[in-house]
């Protein structure tokens, strides 16, 4: 391995794009948090990256490959030529469309692989898919490390898959819970779509068809009509952006929602928008370990959410909020109802779901956990760089990127 004059590791994160979402999030806390008198980091995206980037505040490069749809032997035929170039000591793959680009890797300079299982696509969302788990297996060969964010995806690595458990490290993902705290509820929207006697039920995520918010809107529909709810009133929020958005807008105009439901596109301060909320709802059909369940719960929200993935992880029904049948309109709507009609009930869920956040969830003891993993893989295979695992000093810069 060709050794380059600086003594601290660099670590290579190839992701298929960075935009808005969950793993790009946990990104952004890890390299934000982590010793950069310590170790280095680069981001390579197989595609591109958005505005999203901008919330690294320490030095990255960040590299756009511009990979074609479908196979691209010409991007594998960069990625080697980068790694070439920048010799990472390792290489962190995530989720499947990234592992691929390990073997280039490889052949490239192999360096050390580790390679993060975050979630599921809508088209293998139980993890069941034979190509899939064969393309898990194959590549297996040359990553030395994995990483799961959910005991749920550990379990699926071990027996759907066949990777040994000790190279799999269950991590996961934290909160900033000085950042995302509980305040007392108050109105940003206009008071002609929003007042202060309304009940807000609020989701944050990519309008994409595994986040199903278009569920949540069937649910909402039928609660609206519900005589239980006794003309309560109530507003939906959906903050987030993407492929769904057009069609989701249509099932509103459809079914008269439009006074009912405020679509609110891609916000960056979603702490602000949670304390607008009485109550957070994810109704996804699959996930890993969700950030936005995550941040809610630092908000002190009470959330309800499908009980898919490592959801159930996360909340604890019955104490600090409620799971539901996943892509069930009758048991999300009962859910929801439940809240409405018991105030009290909302709140004490939400005082646990603070107190969870704060115990189990914490960002540093996160941030620590992912510092003493690249620790251990340099040091169990004996590299001659090292990472300790020590403070963790802040390192406010911008970021630099380029395509």
């Amino acid at each position: 391995m060709k050794m380059d004059n600086d003594a601290r590791p660099l670590i290579m994160h190839v992701v298929y794009r960075f935009y808005a979402g969950g793993l790009e999030n946990g990104m952004v806390n890890i390299l934000n948090q982590m010793p950069t008198d310590k170790v280095r980091h680069i981001i390579v995206c197989l595609t591109d990256h958005d505005d999203f980037i901008e919330r690294i505040k320490v030095p990255v490069e960040v590299i756009d490959l511009h990979k074609k749809p479908g196979t691209d032997w010409s991007c594998y035929w960069r990625f080697m030529q980068l790694v070439k170039q920048y010799q990472p000591d390792i290489v962190h793959s995530r989720n499947l469309a990234a592992l691929e680009y390990q073997l280039p890797a490889w052949l490239a300079t192999r360096p050390l692989a580790c390679h993060g299982e975050h979630g599921w696509d809508v088209t293998d969302l139980t993890g069941g898919s034979l190509k899939y788990r064969f393309v898990r297996w194959l590549y297996s060969h040359w990553v030395d490390a994995y990483i799961a964010l959910s005991k749920h995806t550990f379990d699926y690595l071990i027996q759907g898959v066949g990777i040994s458990p000790h190279k799999i490290s269950h991590i996961c993902n934290g909160v900033d819970t000085e950042r995302f705290q509980p305040a007392v509820k108050h109105l940003i929207l206009p008071q002609e779509l929003v007042d202060k006697d309304c009940f807000v039920i609020g989701t944050v995520g990519r309008l994409a068809l595994v986040k199903n918010q278009l569920l949540l809107l069937r649910a909402f529909s039928s609660l609206l009509d519900n005589p239980a709810s006794d003309g309560k009133k109530v507003r939906l929020l959906i903050i987030g952006s993407g492929e769904c958005e057009a069609m989701l807008k249509a099932f509103v105009a459809e079914h008269h929602l439009t006074q009912f439901v405020v679509f609110l596109g891609q916000q960056d301060d979603i702490n602000k928008w949670l304390h607008c909320m009485d109550l957070f709802v994810l109704p996804s059909l699959g996930e890993g370990i969700c950030n936005t369940i995550l941040e809610a719960m630092a908000a002190g929200k009470t959330v309800v959410a499908t009980d898919v993935g490592g959801n159930a992880e996360l909340v604890i029904d019955g104490e600090t909020g409620t799971l539901v049948e996943s892509d069930n309109d009758a048991d999300l709507e009962r859910a929801m109802l439940n809240y409405l009609l018991r105030p009290a009930l909302l709140l004490k869920h939400a005082e646990a779901a603070r107190l969870r956040a704060e115990h189990e969830f914490s960002l540093p003891a996160m941030v620590a956990k992912y510092t003493r993993f690249y620790h251990d893989l340099l040091a169990q295979h004996h590299h001659p760089k090292s990472l300790p695992c020590g403070a963790v000093p802040r390192d406010v810069k911008s970021s630099k990127s380029r395509s």
